[in-house]
């Protein structure tokens, strides 16, 4: 059994976020982008197909485990909320149009947890330790947005934010309740 278990939820928003990248790339005027979406639209059914079929989704989600997963969402969000006060104004240069800003910060932050949380974090995590793990991940969460940011309080933020992400996510061994959390502050903050 792995770390961090994908389920039904986490699914549903990876194949959102796919499908927010693919309804942005038919609309937009770039020649590049539009040549390439065929070949993303291929590649991303192909893969999310094979996700689905090899890992499936554990569907067996008891009361006491969704109140667990709204409790952690939560906590994550809060946590994430918390930290947030002490930064500035994070910038968005994707559009000035508020839809597409939105559906940017829905799709990265969907993006970025099945990087970071789905990927790294039980990778780490197996390798050290559910505590250091969670740490580590966190640093590497906050080296990757430093690199976007390049803004020190900024990635004070983040590092807290992906400590805390890493930790629930390992904490529930699912994905969704920081997917979730993240989601719904992208959104918010978009």
């Amino acid at each position: 059994m792995s770390l961090v278990e994908q389920d039904g939820i986490s699914i549903t928003l990876t194949i959102l976020a796919v499908a927010i990248f693919l309804y942005s790339a038919t609309f937009t005027d770039e020649l590049m982008l539009r040549s390439t979406f065929v070949v993303v639209m291929a590649l991303s059914g192909f893969v999310l197909s094979i996700v689905v079929k090899q890992y499936g989704a554990d569907e067996s989600l008891s009361e006491v485990e969704v109140k667990q997963m709204a409790l952690w969402t939560a906590v994550s969000f809060v946590a994430i909320i918390f930290l947030n006060q002490f930064a500035r104004t994070i910038p968005f240069a994707v559009t000035d149009e508020p839809v597409t800003r939105k559906s940017f910060a829905v799709l990265i932050a969907v993006a970025e947890e099945n990087f970071f949380r789905g990927f790294i974090t039980p990778f780490v995590a197996s390798k050290v330790g559910m505590l250091p793990g969670s740490v580590l991940a966190g640093a590497i969460f906050g080296i990757y947005h430093f690199a976007v940011y390049g803004s020190v309080d900024v990635l004070l933020i983040v590092f807290g934010s992906g400590i805390i992400l890493s930790y629930v996510a390992l904490r529930t061994r699912r994905l969704s309740p920081p997917m979730l959390a993240h989601v719904i502050n992208n959104y918010l903050s978009g």
